[in-house]
């Protein structure tokens, strides 16, 4: 709490307790910029795991984004020098991501499907 008084708002404290939660529901996250970077910090180190369930959508060329994902271990999915921001990057990269999910879930499947059964 004295880490999130000291480095912003509401609104930083909001998305940092979005975030754990997220990572209790395991429910993937698509981080977007800056402040929601630093906001993934925040909330990692009150749960170490929790960036297993976040992605970055985009490098917004921003150095302090690039250490707090380097930090985290999060490689952004795309990297088109795209620097509009207002989440651009999540909303770009979110039917990348749909798609490799569906993908995912097929290949058990099919896998089990191209087996040759005795």
């Amino acid at each position: 709490l004295a880490l999130l008084a000291a480095v912003g708002g509401a609104d930083v404290a909001a998305i940092t307790g979005f975030l754990l939660q997220s990572a209790v529901r395991r429910t993937p996250v698509i981080l977007d910029g800056v402040v929601s970077a630093a906001c993934g910090l925040v909330a990692q180190r009150a749960a170490f795991r929790a960036p297993d369930w976040w992605l970055a959508g985009q490098s917004s060329g921003e150095p302090g984004q690039a250490k707090a994902l380097d930090r985290m271990a999060l490689n952004p999915v795309l990297d088109h020098g795209v620097t509009v921001g207002e989440g651009t990057g999540a909303l770009l990269a979110l039917p990348l991501v749909q798609a490799a999910a569906a993908l995912a879930a097929e290949l058990p499947e099919r896998a089990a499907a191209e087996q040759p059964t005795d």
